[in-house]
């Protein structure tokens, strides 16, 4: 069974995050691996909500393997910054890498 899938296009709106958890949610089933689909449906969230913060519409997700891939259209990478204080553990990061495969 491929574990690579078709991006779904996000349009922003008060449902977009919604919609992309339920997407991740039925690419893990599809792939049988409901095992992932918390970490999943975390990770998407949090991807999700970041590209539509900073990224230019629309939003797209892809699945390859178990890993999901947000992308935009924008030409301009992202900025870093500098921390104001050392980051602290964050449990999309911690639950993401942990359920990758």
């Amino acid at each position: 069974m491929p574990q690579s899938r078709e991006a779904v296009r996000l349009e922003p709106g008060p449902t977009c995050v919604q919609q992309a958890r339920r997407w991740a949610a039925a690419v893990c089933r599809d792939m049988e691996r409901e095992d992932l689909l918390d970490a999943a449906e975390l990770g998407v969230s949090e991807l999700v909500t970041n590209a539509l913060l900073h990224a230019t519409e629309p939003v797209t997700v892809r699945v390859r393997g178990t890993r999901a891939h947000p992308a935009s259209r924008s030409p301009t990478a992202p900025a870093s910054r500098r921390a104001s204080r050392p980051p602290s553990p964050s449990r999309a990061r911690t639950t993401t890498s942990s359920a990758s495969c």
